[in-house]
């Protein structure tokens, strides 16, 4: 995820912040839920903070929703 994380704050100080904000909204979050939802912590070799920490920074709140799954994920593979 650097090069996009990079790509897109290079190009934050010339977008309208609508445009910028649409940008996390509707294309970065979508994906990051996606493979959150796919992650699997049991069989995944790649752990998750590794590529959603580095969205912080960018994603800030946005990243909220994410939290709940992830902890029920590790939750159940706590369990098993």
């Amino acid at each position: 995820p650097d090069h996009l994380i990079d790509f897109i704050e290079q190009w934050a100080p010339y977008l309208p912040q609508w445009i910028f904000d649409n940008i996390l909204d509707q294309l970065i979050f979508p994906i990051l839920n996606r493979e959150v939802e796919a992650w699997n912590p049991l069989t995944d070799p790649i752990p998750i903070h590794s590529w959603t920490h580095p969205w912080l920074p960018l994603m800030k709140d946005r990243l909220e929703p994410l939290y709940q799954p992830i902890r029920a994920k590790l939750s159940q593979a706590l369990q098993n």
